[in-house]
């Protein structure tokens, strides 16, 4: 395992909603990544499907995976700030809940 410390932080954000069909491939590929130093947000503005249990699912195999959520009905673009607030320093990339890395 690389030191942490000294190895850059990447962050992947993924806003979405009511996408838990294609959150499986998203999040699989995902934790496909052999990189230690990787957070993986998941940032569900109220989604009525189970977009929730797709992601505590995810995150149980892969605890580099977490589930957060602004609340319900905050629209794409507050969504998207609301999942960029919850990284920490390092580097950012933003994949679409039916996106793969």
């Amino acid at each position: 395992m690389a030191n942490l410390e000294r190895t850059p932080r990447f962050s992947v954000i993924i806003p979405t909603k009511d996408r838990a069909p294609y959150l499986h491939h998203t999040l699989r590929t995902c934790s496909l990544q052999d990189y230690d130093n990787l957070d993986v947000v998941v940032s569900d503005d109220g989604s009525t499907d189970q977009t929730r249990d797709v992601v505590e699912e995810a995150a149980r195999k892969d605890p580099r995976i977490r589930y957060v959520t602004p609340g319900p009905g905050v629209g794409m673009r507050d969504n998207f700030e609301f999942a960029l607030d919850q990284v920490k320093p390092g580097y950012v990339i933003a994949l679409c809940g039916d996106d793969g890395l």
